[in-house]
């Protein structure tokens, strides 16, 4: 009996060693590790798990695809696919990096582990999307559900709908809390892998020249971030910019009782500070003379992206598009904006109350937005030139 004891006694130390050794088992708070712990832990058992769990599904993994050579062009979507599949990234939270010579595609936590199965989900989430867009219309299942979110998210803050259309979007809310700055949130429904773009360079561009000296001054609305959300299946995002101002120059226009001198005085201030934005790149010195691109520039400059504050500093929002860009890009804000204006007045002033007052006002008001640019852009070193390149837009 005492033989047999010291054998059992000599072998323990063996067996807590085997113990030890198992890929993982579980010590009971106060006690030692348990009979079943130790099977449960042991390399064939957890070997067998992994392998029922992969017939069931896929195996949860932080995936990094790299992605070479010839293969790289089955990433290179152009049209109508190259902005699904922004979405589809910005839906499913995975990112793509083109480098020189190779892609790599992060897929985080629980996406696919190689490049074939990150195409098929792809494709996969094209069909689910066009299947969803034959049966609702994107546009009726995102206004709603997006208002209700933005509700939620700013409640007791006072939301006002600017505009219910425009360059991809199903609507631009001012929520202005009860206390703290009021924010602009832009609904999209498209462009989502480029507003995260956004995000990460409009900043810079906001801290460079957004604080401009003088009665020149104009401000980049910030974007703050980008929610992912979804409708009934469609993707959209929430956009969220820092806004300046209490109203936006659409909406001034159309409320107002301004005289005519009035309001091609305002328009004079705001050429200014539209030339002042546009050549700001240029006193900074960050360009030289004769550059292209040499330009800050907004692409979708119009009157409901322009808010006009209390302390009489106008303000840009819906800012996704800003860059440093190309005179032919200053021409396209000019035109644009000048439209708008044209088509706000059109609606303050309607043909059967006021005849010809709405043309009348508008060449009022495009000749002194047309005198504050000029003398705004002779300020800077070629800014001449530049205004015989603009004549057509300004006359």
């Amino acid at each position: 009996m005492g033989e047999r004891s010291a054998a059992i006694e000599r072998t323990a130390p063996d067996r807590e060693a085997a113990a030890q050794r198992s890929v993982a088992h579980e010590r009971p708070s106060g006690g030692e590790p348990t009979l079943q712990a130790w099977v449960d832990g042991s390399a064939r058992v957890v070997a067998q798990r992994q392998h029922i769990a992969a017939m069931r599904g896929p195996v949860v993994q932080r995936a990094t695809i790299k992605v070479k050579g010839m293969q790289r062009k089955m990433l290179a979507f152009k049209g109508g696919r190259a902005e699904s599949f922004q979405t589809f990234l910005l839906h499913k939270g995975y990112t793509v990096d083109v480098g020189e010579v190779e892609t790599t595609v992060e897929t985080g936590e629980t996406g696919a582990a190689t490049l074939i199965a990150f195409l098929q989900e792809f494709n996969t989430f094209e069909r689910e999307q066009a299947q969803i867009a034959r049966e609702v219309d994107p546009h009726d299942a995102i206004v709603p559900a997006a208002r209700k979110e933005i509700e939620r998210l700013h409640a007791g803050s006072d939301i006002r709908l600017l505009d219910n259309e425009g360059k991809n979007n199903c609507g631009i809310y001012l929520v202005t809390p009860e206390a703290g700055r009021p924010l602009i949130i832009k609904v999209l429904s498209k462009g989502l892998g480029e507003a995260q773009a956004t995000l990460e360079r409009v900043p810079g561009l906001r801290d460079r020249y957004g604080h401009l000296p003088g009665q020149d001054k104009i401000a980049i609305g910030a974007p703050l971030g980008v929610q992912a959300l979804n409708a009934s299946g469609f993707p959209y995002a929430l956009m969220t910019f820092a806004a300046h101002g209490v109203m936006t120059l659409d909406r001034a226009l159309r409320g107002q009782t301004l005289s005519v001198e009035d309001l091609a005085a305002a328009a004079q201030g705001l050429g200014a500070r539209i030339a002042a934005f546009h050549v700001s790149p240029m006193e900074r010195g960050d360009v030289e003379e004769g550059d292209d691109p040499s330009f800050l520039v907004h692409l979708d400059l119009n009157t409901s992206n322009i808010m006009l504050a209390e302390d009489g500093v106008a303000g840009l929002v819906d800012v996704d598009g800003v860059k440093i860009g190309t005179l032919e890009m200053v021409r396209w804000d000019l035109s644009s904006l000048l439209g708008s204006l044209g088509m706000a007045l059109e609606l303050r002033y309607p043909k059967g109350e006021h005849g010809e007052l709405a043309a009348k006002v508008f060449q009022a008001m495009k000749a002194g937005f047309a005198r504050g640019y000029r003398d705004r852009m002779a300020r800077v070193k070629g800014g001449e030139a530049i205004l015989e390149k603009l004549a057509d837009r300004l006359d």
